[in-house]
């Protein structure tokens, strides 16, 4: 059940009424998840400055930079105001650098399914490549590795054996 993931607070709901309306009013053919990362991708200047800074909501807003954490903070409670479930993801990618380093996105429920989605690389289709990778420990110490590939979310446990979580 999703409903967790649509949980905002008065403070979101008063600061991103009338940012939620705008997005709104985009009249491309995309899913609204769609419209909203890629208005919080350029909203957002990427300011690596920021990191581990962790910026509240209000300071996204006002200072309109931040880091990967920001733009999955944004997404987030817009996505959730919008009535799609969303989910803050962390955990490591390879970008410019060739290199895995530390960084967040977001998991949607959309059309029946989870998505991941990457607003700061501004990632819409639902499917982030290998590129992506997360932990997942559901209060056991057994650690996953989850990743996305074109056929589904794969989970790798401690023991290493694969199975799709899709």
């Amino acid at each position: 059940d999703a409903v967790e993931y649509l949980q905002v607070s008065d403070q979101e709901r008063s600061s991103l009424q009338a940012m939620l309306r705008r997005i709104k009013l985009d009249k491309s053919n995309l899913p609204l998840y769609a419209k909203i990362g890629e208005y919080v991708h350029n909203y957002i200047k990427y300011d690596k400055s920021l990191v581990g800074k962790r910026l509240s909501l209000q300071a996204i807003l006002t200072n309109k930079r931040g880091v990967c954490v920001e733009y999955a903070k944004l997404f987030n409670s817009l996505a959730r105001m919008a009535g799609i479930p969303s989910v803050i993801i962390n955990g490591v990618a390879s970008g410019e650098y060739d290199k895995f380093e530390g960084h967040s996105w977001n998991l949607i429920y959309y059309d029946g399914k989870w998505l991941n989605v990457d607003p700061t690389w501004n990632l819409m289709s639902g499917i982030l490549s290998s590129s992506h990778i997360y932990f997942y420990d559901e209060g056991t110490q057994a650690i996953e590795v989850q990743f996305s590939s074109a056929n589904g979310n794969i989970s790798l446990d401690s023991d290493f054996k694969v199975r799709n979580i899709n």
